[in-house]
């Protein structure tokens, strides 16, 4: 493959997880009339979660489901630990709290994990698991 079929690749892949973040942070401001500025740290923990059960040797698809559990675990969590004692409150109130937890999870990932991205190694998967077959 080369470089510039690679880059086209790489684009759309991000461009696919903007586009997936976008709608999620859409999706939540539409039902609660709030901007959540923790959204961001629930992926990162789901992508932590497909991290680690790859380091243990899961599936793909099975380290994918662990990743969203992981992500939804996190997001009951803080709404259990945050949102829930603040129902009610004022817009300013939500969102001051709303970046009160995006500021803790980062500093808590920062410190605790690292800062660094960590890549999730699908070596092994050959283009024969893709669904499409794209030559060049």
């Amino acid at each position: 493959m080369n470089l510039v079929s690679q880059q086209i690749i790489n684009a759309l892949s991000l461009g696919g997880i903007y586009a997936m973040l976008a709608l999620g942070l859409a999706i939540v401001f539409s039902i609660v009339r709030l901007i959540n500025f923790a959204h961001g740290e629930i992926m990162t923990f789901g992508g932590y979660g497909i991290f680690l059960a790859m380091a243990f040797g899961f599936p793909p698809l099975a380290a994918l489901a662990v990743g969203i559990g992981a992500a939804l675990a996190m997001a009951l969590a803080m709404e259990r630990a945050a949102f829930r004692a603040m129902r009610g409150a004022d817009v300013v109130s939500l969102l001051i709290t709303s970046f009160a937890v995006s500021e803790i999870l980062k500093v808590l990932f920062q410190n605790g994990i690292s800062a660094r991205p960590v890549p999730i190694n699908l070596t092994h998967l050959s283009p024969s698991h893709l669904p499409l077959r794209i030559r060049f």
